[in-house]
């Protein structure tokens, strides 16, 4: 069997209402239930620090847990639709860690790259 991809996904924005954020955050839990993931949502009082927007306390958090084979094309979904938010988000396969957070669109492009480099370990780590 394979292990499923582990992940925290965190949507913020201080300017965001809450029901802007949930909406966001349905959003992303719909698509990941699309692509069979398994996804529950994290009460804001059971967060931890590191997912606590500086300077408010908007905060959306995921955890995830999805199939190696369709976090590539969930990883694409999600950089085209996170544009102009906070995004904050580690992956974690069988010891092998992508993590990243920011909010430019330098800051994605750079961490996709990483991002498709984390797809390949995973993938070299299955055929091992």
């Amino acid at each position: 069997m394979t292990s499923l991809v582990k992940f925290h996904l965190s949507i913020q924005d201080e300017q965001a209402s809450d029901v802007e954020l949930q909406k966001a955050l349905y959003a992303v839990a719909a698509e990941l239930e699309k692509q069979s993931a398994q996804v529950a949502s994290v009460p804001s009082p059971t967060l931890s620090s590191d997912f606590v927007a500086m300077g408010g306390d908007i905060v959306s958090l995921l955890n995830v847990e999805i199939n190696p084979d369709t976090l590539k094309a969930f990883g694409r979904w999600l950089y085209e639709r996170l544009l102009g938010t906070s995004t904050k988000v580690k992956f974690e396969y069988e010891g092998i860690v992508f993590e990243f957070e920011g909010r430019s669109n330098r800051d994605r492009q750079s961490a996709m790259q990483d991002f498709e480099q984390f797809i390949a370990k995973i993938e070299a780590a299955k055929r091992s």
